[in-house]
């Protein structure tokens, strides 16, 4: 039950309280935390959640902007933490749903390597093996839609160590 109008004073000490716990983040708002790939989380996911976006405030971070299918695109900041061949799978829908991405190209660049491919509109997933040494870097997918060729990123990506 929806009790806020019944209590203004306990909105208000709320309201303040949360404005100024937001104030106090808006110093490190420009910093983060990179996605370590390859170490004790093997596989890991990653979702477009947590692209990076400069310029652009609103990356598809609920599933139902995913439903939606937004022509946009970022990237993750990662850390390779060890040296190895890694597979690295783009999903347009989560995983565990086995659906059809419907597009026709694929790619992934990471550590300045580049990787496309064709694929098939019935295709639920495009996976690449790369070789990837430890450090700093962006991962970014690319995804081409059948039905006009729009490209757009992978809202889901799954890397594993070999």
């Amino acid at each position: 039950n929806d009790v806020a109008d019944e209590h203004p004073e306990v909105v208000a000490k709320l309201k303040g309280e949360y404005m100024d716990w937001w104030r106090s983040l808006e110093p490190v708002f420009d910093t983060y935390v990179r996605i370590g790939l390859g170490g004790a989380e093997n596989p890991a996911t990653l979702s477009s959640h947590d692209w990076m976006m400069p310029g652009t405030t609103a990356a598809p971070w609920h599933q139902i902007h995913v439903n939606r299918g937004p022509v946009t695109n970022g990237h993750w900041m990662v850390e390779i933490m060890e040296e190895g061949d890694y597979k690295i799978t783009l999903n347009r829908w989560s995983a565990y749903i086995n659906k059809a991405m419907d597009c026709v190209k694929a790619g992934v660049i990471v550590q300045g390597i580049r990787q496309y491919r064709e694929i098939q509109p019935d295709d639920t997933g495009a996976s690449f093996e790369i070789h990837l040494v430890p450090g700093e870097t962006t991962l970014k997918s690319e995804l081409t839609r059948a039905e006009d060729l729009k490209t757009f990123g992978s809202y889901y990506v799954t890397v594993e160590k070999l």
